[in-house]
């Protein structure tokens, strides 16, 4: 600590105000929490580590445990360790959570079933679509106890909030916790009903139809959070695309989708959060990961940069040469493994081809 500190000292002024901006802007986007909160992180982390090692070097597990525990453990540590932002938007979160939650309660409670509800919200999408928003909200007055309860538990979040992140600024606000308590019912679902969703595909229940909206609206809150609002509007635009096509140009139009569809089709089929990009990053890319982070904080990291500057560092242009060597001393026990595995890989065809033979 003292060498960092000893090293900010010689930075030259405007260097150190640039370094501390950069500093804040990260303090801002990231947050460590302290207490229950941070051994909660501890052991998310952890879990999903020994997973993944036991998925990549004992047994295969099934496709919705491989791709749906990545989903799952990351929705909830994005909620916990990303804020979100300023005040002008957490009352809108804090709006979103508030009817997700409510939502739940009213068809738990009082409806008693789901697809009443369900049937509900479709008869006001249908009104305001056809008659206009006049209507469909004049068809809303039997829902009024809903609403007022909404708008109640809204205050309590925003206040909650503001109060948690005085007293604790570094850990999850109220907001966060239903947030991530909702990430992780609507992938617990995913994962709990993947043979049946396979089964009802393109037969859909009211329920089916429903987590799909609150998946994807959690997954853009995500992006939001983590990547910014560059990216999570790439990705409402092409949400529009397919919501908006048939009044967009006649080279780029199409007969358009609805949003549940959309929803449907992003969320419960395998093309979509679950899809290729996840299952990429829980076959390959994940396991990079926790090598390199072991690397980092075991020291062995360092030791690589030091051994290789040792060997070319004196030399002319010992810069580049110690980046391959420290390349290859990484990658060389890759390689080794990769290496073992194509052997085993073409022993095993020579023996099959010639049993064949």
């Amino acid at each position: 600590m003292e060498q960092k500190n000893t090293e900010l000292r010689e930075l030259n002024e405007q260097d150190q105000a640039r370094l501390t901006e950069l500093m804040e802007n990260d303090a801002r986007s990231y947050r460590s929490p302290s207490g229950l909160w941070k051994w909660l992180v501890a052991l998310l982390g952890s879990a999903m580590v020994l997973f993944y090692l036991y998925a990549a070097g004992l047994a295969a597990v099934a496709t919705q445990f491989h791709r749906g525990v990545y989903v799952f453990a990351t929705f909830v540590l994005v909620f916990l360790l990303y804020p979100a932002g300023k005040r002008v938007i957490r009352i809108p979160l804090a709006l979103f959570a508030s009817v997700l939650f409510c939502s739940t309660a009213t068809v738990v409670f009082y409806y008693g079933d789901t697809a009443m509800f369900h049937q509900r919200l479709l008869t006001i999408g249908e009104l305001w679509s056809s008659t206009g928003a006049m209507v469909a909200v004049g068809s809303c007055a039997g829902l009024w106890p809903l609403v007022l309860v909404i708008l109640v538990m809204t205050v309590v979040v925003v206040v909650s909030d503001e109060w948690l992140a005085v007293r604790w600024d570094n850990n999850p606000v109220l907001s966060d916790i239903l947030f991530a308590m909702a990430s992780a019912l609507v992938v617990y679902y995913w994962i709990a009903e993947f043979e049946n969703l396979n089964y009802r595909a393109g037969a859909e229940n009211d329920l089916d139809a429903l987590v799909p909206v609150v998946g994807i609206l959690l997954s853009l809150e995500v992006c939001r959070r983590v990547l910014g609002w560059s990216m999570t509007c790439i990705g409402v635009a092409m949400l529009g695309y397919g919501y908006f096509g048939p009044y967009l140009p006649e080279i780029v139009a199409h007969r358009g989708f609805g949003f549940e569809r959309l929803c449907t089709f992003l969320f419960l089929t395998p093309n979509g959060v679950f899809g290729v990009m996840a299952n990429v990053l829980v076959t390959y890319v994940i396991l990079f990961i926790f090598f390199g982070v072991f690397l980092h904080k075991s020291g062995a990291g360092k030791f690589f940069i030091n051994l290789s500057l040792a060997i070319a560092g004196h030399s002319t242009g010992g810069g580049g040469q110690g980046c391959c060597c420290r390349f290859g001393a990484v990658w060389l026990r890759i390689g080794i493994r990769y290496c073992q595995y194509c052997f085993n890989r073409g022993l095993y065809h020579s023996v099959d081809e010639a049993g064949r033979f």
